[in-house]
């Protein structure tokens, strides 16, 4: 049994004074404290702070056992780098906001506090009892810094690209790319409003730009007009809307053979590949920003060719690269329908699809260089040479050893 003195009754304080030290990794609502008593950190999400009690007194002067101190800024130090990480996007561009540079900068600067005015710890009080759905506080009050948006930031308006005050230059080429893609592949048609079906509303559309990091360092700049594929209807604007893609797990094989026999791999992108295949049915769309139209509007645009954004857009492209790969010849895989086989002559070559990417895997790189000139007549295609990137892994070959190595540094 517990000493009278240890045990509480039920209508007894059961909270214990804490010390905040920050926030538990990847949580919203957990906090890590330091317990006087206990002499240890724990986490709580039940916290009752009291702002306005404030203490100068360094946390560190509270543990008695150094390997706490050493415990505790091992655990800080880890903090602040996964929410570094945490905080870069795909393309490694950094996304910060101030609320999370205050959160990091204060467990990271919490130890070597000597200004009172900073404050070294907010004194809060552990509530063990019902739950506390007070407002979360900051973690600690002190001044905070934004980093400038960086040159490679992705925009979220038409409007804002061509009035950046950097890069209006690289953004404006990016459009009249897209806008020259659109043109050649005759994408649409101008006719009247009142040619519009009665009780049909065209769909809307809008610019999305980004940046890639090129696999041999720099930055791209694209733009794409996107059509807004939730204004669609099921049932009346498209019916049937599925494309399957390939399997990781076809790419890791197909990777290892290409090692271990000596492949060649190559990569191609086609450009623009949602505009090749004709779209089915009558599709509406209002006039985008930045589309020089011919004197005398308004006018709607009419789709001829698939767009991106349309709900079928991908199953359309599907069935227009399958049905000519198919015309060359090459045979489609029944277990995995993005892998093509040539058994044409006695150098067989592999074909692998993702959407627009493209791998080629033969023993003969002049069957590689066949299919490629055969890809060029049909459609607008980059040549991007031995594999180095794809799908965002990045891919290094040892081929006198037989060795393909995969990995994300990025």
């Amino acid at each position: 049994m517990l000493p009278a003195a240890q045990r509480h009754g039920k209508f007894a304080s059961h909270a214990e004074t804490v010390y905040m030290l920050g926030y538990v990794h990847d949580s919203t609502s957990i906090w890590r404290l330091w317990n006087t008593e206990r002499q240890r950190v724990i986490q709580a999400s039940n916290v009752r702070f009291y702002e306005l009690v404030m203490t100068a007194t360094p946390v560190e002067s509270l543990i008695s056992d150094p390997f706490e101190i050493a415990k505790l800024d091992t655990d800080r130090s880890r903090q602040v780098d996964a929410n570094t990480t945490r905080h870069c996007d795909a393309d490694g561009s950094r996304q910060v906001d101030a609320d999370t540079e205050t959160s990091r900068q204060a467990d990271a600067d919490l130890p070597r506090r000597t200004d009172p005015s900073l404050l070294a710890a907010d004194e809060v009080r552990l509530n063990t009892g019902r739950y506390n759905l007070q407002k979360r506080p900051r973690a600690v009050a002190h001044q905070t810094s934004v980093e400038e948006e960086p040159d490679s930031a992705d925009l979220v308006s038409y409007q804002n690209a061509v009035r950046h005050p950097k890069l209006v230059p690289k953004w404006s080429e990016a459009i009249r790319e897209e806008l020259h893609s659109l043109h050649s592949n005759y994408t649409w048609d101008y006719i009247r409003p009142e040619d519009v079906p009665s009780g049909v509303k065209p769909i809307s559309s809008k610019w999305v730009f980004k940046t890639k990091q090129l696999s041999g360092g720099g930055i791209r700049y694209k733009a794409r007009l996107v059509i807004r594929g939730y204004e669609q209807i099921p049932g009346v604007d498209f019916d049937e809307t599925f494309a399957p893609v390939a399997k990781l797990s076809s790419l890791r094989m197909l990777l290892a053979l290409a090692a271990i026999h000596d492949w060649e791999i190559d990569q191609m992108d086609v450009v623009t590949a949602f505009l090749n295949p004709e779209v089915d049915g009558d599709v509406y769309m209002a006039m985008p920003n930045g589309v020089e139209a011919p004197a005398g509007g308004p006018w709607v645009c009419k789709l001829r060719k698939s767009l991106y954004g349309l709900k079928q857009a991908p199953r359309l492209w599907y069935e227009h690269i399958d049905n000519f790969l198919r015309s060359l010849g090459l045979l489609r895989s029944e277990y995995n329908p993005n892998v093509y086989i040539s058994a044409a002559g006695l150098i067989p070559l592999i074909l692998l699809l993702y959407v627009d990417d493209i791998l080629l895997f033969s023993e003969s790189a002049e069957r590689v260089w066949q299919l490629k000139k055969l890809l060029h007549t049909e459609y607008k295609m980059t040549d991007l040479g031995p594999i180095r990137q794809f799908l965002g892994l990045e891919i290094e070959r040892d081929r006198e050893n037989r060795i393909l190595y995969v990995h994300q540094s990025r």
